[in-house]
């Protein structure tokens, strides 16, 4: 299975949209078609990728997630692990 990689237009869209500070969309995930840069916004991973999926009108459609306004899409606050691993 070959690799998907993003084209030019959808790096300069995803890095565009972590830098974003829109405050209506702030927070918001984007699905970025990885081929055309196309973006559709969700509240969660799956509400992004169903707006892209039915715009697309593809069920297989595959995307790039990315929350605007932060470099990721989800982070991990705190770990302790210390004596369980």
């Amino acid at each position: 299975m070959d690799r998907l990689k993003l084209s030019l237009k959808a790096k300069e869209v995803s890095g565009r949209l972590t830098k974003s500070k829109d405050p209506e969309k702030i927070g918001y995930i984007a699905a970025v078609d990885p081929l055309t840069g196309e973006v559709f916004y969700g509240k969660t991973i799956a509400e992004a990728a169903r707006e892209g999926r039915r715009s697309k009108k593809d069920s297989k459609a595959i995307f790039f997630f990315v929350r605007v306004g932060s470099p990721s899409v989800h982070v991990l606050k705190t770990v302790r692990l210390q004596g369980h691993i």
